[in-house]
């Protein structure tokens, strides 16, 4: 039977090096046999392994919840299992509340979007002034500047979930540049452990000259080193990354 490389069988699957890593660490992959020099050696049947972990967090399914998923797919016999019915059953009312949650964002953005109308008042843009978290002096809106703005507009929209609501129900990009070595591990570890649902994390071998220009553009000396929405994290510009600060650049829930 033939057998992969691991860079092939990433290649395979679509996916990077560091992705397959990831993996055998959480036991969704098994451990493959190693050549006598110590290579890894897969099977083909890890291309579809790697298919069915990716195709489930595409549906929103977590890392642990997919290796359920798995085990009851290789273990059960049966074209239609109980209990992965009933496990998509509670995805699908966790995806409604989050199509309700985007349609409140919709409506508050529409409402700020109305609002900054320059037709109407070519000084005033609203949307400015509520990212700002004041209104200008004199706004009837709103009272004396300074002051926070309303939550229900005047026009449209329904405003009830707050700002800071908001901001962590948006998808954050975390960008993760690692070189393969074990402290680059780590941090993906890491960051994959704290990353929230909204957190949409993409590992960056910096052995890609693309990565690497990337990296460039950011500012990156060294790796590890993670970028939150094309910011590079604090942490990254030492002594490397930690909990507390990438929390704070915004992976995972954040600092209350």
């Amino acid at each position: 039977m033939k057998r992969y490389s691991i860079g092939e069988i990433a290649a395979r699957a679509g996916v990077t090096v560091d992705t397959v890593r990831f993996y055998e660490r959480k036991g969704l992959l098994p451990e493959p046999p190693r050549t006598a020099a110590g290579y890894r050696r897969y099977p083909a049947e890890t291309v579809d392994r790697l298919l069915f972990v990716q195709r489930g967090k595409a549906l929103g399914f977590t890392l642990e919840e997919v290796g359920g998923l798995l085990d009851l797919h290789l273990t059960t016999g049966e074209p239609h299992s109980p209990d992965v019915r009933r496990q998509a059953a509670i995805k699908v009312e966790e995806i409604d509340r989050k199509l309700r949650d985007l349609t409140e964002m919709r409506n508050h953005l529409q409402a700020l979007v109305d609002a900054c109308d320059p037709s109407r008042d070519p000084d005033a843009c609203v949307i400015l002034e509520s990212l700002s978290g004041m209104r200008r002096s004199g706004d009837p809106r709103n009272g004396e500047k300074g002051h926070p703005p309303m939550e229900t507009p005047e026009e449209g929209g329904n405003m009830s979930t707050s700002h800071h609501e908001t901001s962590h129900a948006a998808v954050r990009t975390i960008e993760v540049f690692t070189a393969g070595c074990p402290c680059c591990d780590d941090a993906l570890d890491l960051v994959q452990g704290i990353a929230c649902p909204s957190c949409r994390v993409e590992a960056r071998d910096m052995r890609d000259p693309q990565v690497q220009e990337r990296a460039r553009e950011l500012g990156i000396r060294s790796v590890p080193a993670v970028a939150v929405n094309g910011v590079l994290a604090d942490c990254c510009a030492g002594r490397g990354p930690n909990e507390e600060a990438l929390r704070a650049a915004g992976v995972g829930a954040g600092p209350t």
